[in-house]
């Protein structure tokens, strides 16, 4: 190996060792730790550590126990990555990685592997072990979600649509119709309601936001024409008076919590707009205003006997007739 060949390869090293201290601003690491990542002897890390002192970058033992000495980077040094995540920091990358597990076969869960990966070769071991270990005490439950596997192309198409700002062809097909249709689209984001995910949309000739099960989705392809949205446009405000992902012209809905089921409200917000009056018997009335009545339905009818609709009288008389229906299914 010529000198010239040397010199690069330890200018290399060097740098991999300062870029791994700078993201060990927290928990240091340990000089075997560098040995063992570089293939190089104690001696040769340990003059590195001289190398990098002597040329001024802050790099120091940042915690001892016993003997074991922790390298790192002491605060900021030019051109390093702002990487000094502390420990609440990673546990929380951690789990988001474990909730995105409800998007296997998409972009986002491939997306986020990634970045779990990059997480685990920056830390000693020691630690990506004890994140592992998270899995077993952070759980979200799974069980039901939608399967993306085969629409991994067409989520990529929809992620580069949206940032390109491109319109777009879509063949839809919604279980209730004969066969699919298609649409000219100007895709406007994702949305995500229960783990599943959704395309905000207008549709050629229409003002109004539509949303599409990505699910539901068979084609999709990018023309060359593009479009703009108005500077006051946001995909979140569109949204934001609907109860999910049904929209409608917003109404004042009221519901009565018995006194049995009456900590729910109090402890879960069901809407932005959300009200709660507590009553002499315990009970408690839900004020809420929400375009569209559909999953408002369903809402309540989760709560089976315990809860009643004090207004709209509409909305009454929809969960009236579905619960009658639902009774008559059972009728011998």
């Amino acid at each position: 190996m010529s000198d010239h060949q040397g010199r690069n390869q330890q200018l290399v090293r060097q740098w991999n060792i300062l870029m791994k201290l700078a993201s060990h601003r927290v928990v240091g690491v340990t000089v075997g730790e560098l040995m063992e990542e570089n293939q190089v002897t104690r001696r040769t890390v340990e003059r590195d550590l001289e190398a990098l002192c002597e040329a001024g970058f802050p790099v120091a033992v940042i915690q001892q126990e016993g003997t074991q000495k922790y390298w790192g980077v002491i605060g900021s040094a030019p051109g390093l990555p702002p990487f000094p995540l502390d420990q609440d920091e990673l546990i929380a990358i951690w789990m988001a990685c474990g909730l995105f597990d409800f998007f296997e076969g998409t972009p986002y869960k491939d997306g986020m592997d990634r970045v779990r990966k990059k997480i685990s070769s920056t830390l000693p071991p020691k630690v990506v072990a004890r994140l592992e270990d998270l899995h077993g005490l952070f759980i979200p439950i799974r069980h039901q979600r939608a399967v993306y596997g085969e629409k991994r192309d067409i989520v990529a198409a929809i992620n580069k649509a949206v940032l390109a700002r491109r319109i777009c062809a879509m063949t839809y097909h919604n279980p209730a119709w004969e066969k699919p249709r298609s649409y000219t689209i100007m895709p406007c984001g994702i949305l995500v309601h229960r783990q599943i995910l959704y395309l905000a949309a207008l549709i050629e000739g229409h003002q109004k936001i539509t949303i599409f099960s990505l699910r539901r989705i068979k084609e999709m392809a990018m023309t060359d024409g593009r479009f703009d949205l108005p500077d006051d446009f946001s995909l979140s405000n569109q949204v934001s008076g609907n109860f999910g992902i049904y929209s409608g012209k917003p109404e004042k809905v009221r519901v009565r919590f018995d006194a049995e089921v009456a900590h729910y409200p109090e402890e879960i917000l069901f809407h932005p707009s959300q009200v709660n009056t507590k009553n002499p018997d315990g009970s408690v009335d839900v004020e809420l205003t929400v375009g569209g009545f559909e999953e408002v339905v369903w809402w309540v009818l989760s709560y089976t006997d315990h809860v009643k609709v004090l207004q709209p009288k509409k909305l009454a008389e929809k969960i009236r007739q579905t619960a009658e229906a639902v009774a008559a299914r059972y009728h011998p």
